[in-house]
């Protein structure tokens, strides 16, 4: 099978663009990227979104799945990013059975100063029978300390949709 990788890069030194094509098989994405390379904040933009992305492909030892992925950053006013990451796995199975367990992934993002934070996270996890487990919450991350915190809500998470070989249960 063929694939293929074409960049297209666009503007200035000051301002150049570039717009990204990817057919490889399975994996099929688009983006386009934005830089002020002189800027505090280098990066201006990124729309990206790539479908069919399988880790094992990378090495055996990687567990299996069907990822897509949407990203879409902004600089804002202030000169930090802002915006959101979606994630689906379209075939979520237990580590134990060589796979990711996590099914749906939203959250939104912002850097600014050195501090990465998500927000509005809201994860789902297991097949679709399972749409009960969830977590939703925020994290935020200075990376000039490498400290931060974590407000992550449960509900009804089974243990035994991350691992069979852990115990059923509802945690909330």
């Amino acid at each position: 099978a063929s694939s293929i990788v074409a960049l297209r890069l666009r503007g200035n030194l000051e301002q150049p663009r570039a717009a990204l094509v990817i057919q490889a098989g399975e994996l099929q994405g688009q983006g386009n990227i934005a830089l002020h390379p002189f800027a505090t904040q280098p990066l201006a933009s990124l729309n990206l979104i790539l479908n069919g992305i399988n880790p094992q492909r990378f090495s055996a030892d990687f567990p299996m799945a069907n990822l897509n992925l949407a990203v879409n950053l902004q600089q804002t006013a202030q000169n930090s990013l802002q915006g959101n990451l979606n994630l689906q796995n379209t075939q979520p199975r237990p580590i134990d059975q060589s796979g990711v367990p996590l099914r749906q992934t939203h959250m939104r993002i912002s850097l600014a100063d050195e501090t990465i934070v998500l927000d509005e996270i809201a994860i789902l996890l297991g097949q679709a029978k399972d749409m009960k487990a969830n977590l939703s919450g925020n994290v935020t991350w200075h990376m000039d300390s490498a400290a931060g915190f974590a407000n992550i809500d449960v509900h009804r998470l089974n243990p035994a949709l991350l691992d069979t070989r852990m115990q059923s249960a509802s945690l909330s």
